[in-house]
């Protein structure tokens, strides 16, 4: 569960993609 949670938060189930994080 790295930098999950901010995937999470756009949608309920977990997205197929998550958008890279800057940082």
């Amino acid at each position: 569960m790295e930098r999950q949670e901010m995937g999470t938060q756009s949608g309920r189930s977990r997205p197929p993609f998550t958008p890279p994080i800057p940082m």
